[in-house]
């Protein structure tokens, strides 16, 4: 009876961990697939991090966002917009955005993350939010745009 006690949890081991590579490879394919959906719009500039932070954070600002973390030594900003609710009072949305300030050869590159948090009003997932990721939105060229005005780059003719 002990030997085949053993036996079972000697095979019940060893199912379980044969499943583990697969698991790996499993979660491994769900975060790069999760990565590629998420990368940052980019721009690059012609100027030191330093001072296009600045005018990253005064663009931010000029675009109704509230600074709430980052710093030109980071070169990190976070900003959110403010609380927005549709007619009915039922569901709020707020956007935040990312941005990395990152020192390249031509001068700075610029990337930039856009999300939205919405919760719904629920009686029972009071408290609860989703975010999704606003790839292609219109404000990343918004604040590119103001970045340039602000560091003195005249945008291209096309």
């Amino acid at each position: 009876m002990k030997k085949l006690s053993l036996c079972l949890v000697l095979v019940s081991g060893l199912a379980l961990l044969s499943g583990c590579e697969s698991l790996n490879d499993a979660t491994e394919d769900m975060r790069e697939n999760l990565g590629v959906r998420n990368d940052p719009e980019t721009h690059l500039v012609a100027a030191e991090p330093r001072a296009v932070y600045a005018a990253g954070r005064a663009a931010a600002e000029d675009m109704g966002f509230s600074f709430r973390r980052g710093g030109p030594a980071q070169g990190e900003l976070e900003a959110i917009s403010g609380i927005a609710s549709d007619d009915s009072l039922r569901s709020t949305t707020q956007r935040r955005m990312k941005v990395r300030f990152v020192a390249h050869p031509y001068g700075t590159e610029i990337r930039f993350w856009l999300t939205e948090v919405r919760e719904e009003e629920s009686s029972s997932n009071r408290g609860l939010s989703t975010e999704r990721a606003l790839r292609h939105s219109s404000l990343a060229g918004v604040f590119f745009q103001s970045v340039d005005a602000r560091l003195g780059i005249k945008p291209e003719t096309k």
